[in-house]
């Protein structure tokens, strides 16, 4: 399982063989560095730059020197970067620095464009990114925005679809904020 004590010691390990690693993460990863969510992951999803031969042999040594930490071996990944062809213009502006050790740097979408994607996987996978939104906590007008920029991208013949779909992510993303909303006295 991915922790933040598992990046750390990914750090130390790189360092000692003299690698560095600068990326760009989404997904699970992401989310738990940035403190939005709590539970574990399987992986760290890259988004950019492309993972290397070198770093992928690399990841995959970790994992098997530290089978403490039950590390498939494709934990370090870069599967997500096909998704940024879906996000707005401009998200390498918008990320977030969440680690930053001596040989790994990471740095996350950030929460507008973790909504769209997240947003985009509910559409094909469901209830965890339905969940992760939630966790988000996004205002109506940062979620309206991500809800129309991913139908957007869906094609034609899909919009009515993804339309219902993205309307019961909307009550559900609003209802929990409606329960967590405390009148001021």
């Amino acid at each position: 399982m991915v922790t933040k004590e598992t990046i750390s010691a990914f750090d130390e390990f790189l360092h000692t063989r003299e690698k560095l690693l600068e990326a760009t993460i989404a997904g699970g990863a992401a989310l738990q560095l940035l403190g939005v969510v709590s539970r574990l992951t399987q992986d760290v999803d890259m988004v950019q730059p492309d993972l290397t031969i070198e770093i992928r042999l690399l990841a995959m040594e970790f994992a098997q020197e530290r089978q403490d930490l039950k590390l498939d071996v494709s934990w370090l990944n870069d599967a997500a970067s096909i998704f940024l062809k879906n996000l707005e213009p401009g998200w390498d502006t918008r990320t977030e620095t969440v680690f930053d050790g001596k040989a790994l740097k990471l740095k996350s979408l950030g929460r507008q464009d973790l909504l769209v994607s997240k947003i985009g996987s509910y559409l094909s996978r469901g209830n965890i990114d339905l969940e992760d939104c939630k966790a988000l906590g996004p205002d109506e007008k940062a979620l309206d925005s991500a809800i129309s920029w991913v139908l957007s991208k869906q094609a034609k013949e899909d919009q009515e679809a993804a339309k219902e779909r993205l309307e019961k992510l909307r009550e559900e993303v609003t209802k929990e904020k409606e329960n967590d909303y405390e009148p001021e006295r």
